[in-house]
């Protein structure tokens, strides 16, 4: 009888600090649009639902390392009126030197020097930053505004 709750001791010590816990589904995000043509690439802009409301993702590949294939992603909440608002702050970037938005824990800087090509500089509170790049075809296909 000793034995068996000592036993029972044991194991239910060991249940209690596991370090695996329960699997659970990841719900796909709804893609909006990427950069390419093709319909896949990087940048690309994404959303999940949660709690009603949705927490989008713009995933691009930072481009500060040249052998590194370094991905990184900004994620924000947004209604449908705000996320018009990022589209319209890079579409009216072009032709325009260093603006400014600050879009979830990032801040975003645009500079162009022509009205067809982009940098996007992505500064990070406490993270590597990091950069890529937008056409002006490339916006409107990133929001879903242009086919594929």
């Amino acid at each position: 009888m000793r034995l068996i709750t000592i036993l029972a001791l044991v194991l239910s010590t060991n249940l209690t600090i596991a370090q695996i816990g329960k699997a659970e589904d990841i719900e796909k995000p709804t893609l909006i649009g990427t950069s390419l043509k093709s319909g896949s690439g990087l940048p690309r802009l994404e959303y999940i639902k949660r709690n009603g409301k949705r927490t989008y993702s713009i995933t691009y590949r930072n481009l500060e390392y040249d052998n590194i294939k370094d991905i990184k992603s900004i994620e924000f909440e947004a209604t449908d009126e705000e996320l018009q608002y990022l589209y319209n702050f890079f579409k009216e970037s072009f032709g325009r030197e260093d603006r400014t938005l600050t879009v979830g824990n990032a801040r975003l800087v645009t500079n162009s020097s022509d009205e067809n090509n982009m940098y996007v500089f992505v500064y990070y509170p406490n993270e590597p930053n990091g950069w890529f790049y937008l056409g002006a075809n490339e916006v409107d296909r990133l929001f879903g505004k242009l086919g594929k």
